[in-house]
């Protein structure tokens, strides 16, 4: 799960299609797409290839399809965390 501290009026979908620019990855740092989906101010990934996912990231390409909006429409920033 990934919370987003600024986003307390929630986050939506910028086009309208499914959570994109979503990834994840075991120790090993090979990082696969992912299934996200938002609750709130919170992102839940998961993945049946990544059963222990060590690192996520989100938009971490020069071109990117990520679509993650704030309410006020302000696109979410790439970011990599460890878990």
């Amino acid at each position: 799960m990934v919370h987003f501290d600024y986003a307390e009026t929630g986050l939506l979908i910028r086009d309208g299609n499914r959570l994109a620019g979503f990834e994840v990855a075991a120790e090993e740092g090979k990082f696969l797409p992912t299934e996200a989906k938002i609750h709130g101010s919170t992102v839940k990934v998961k993945s049946d290839q990544v059963s222990l996912p060590r690192f996520i990231r989100y938009g971490w390409a020069n071109v990117t399809n990520a679509n993650l909006v704030g309410v006020e429409g302000l696109p979410a920033a790439p970011f990599r965390i460890l878990r």
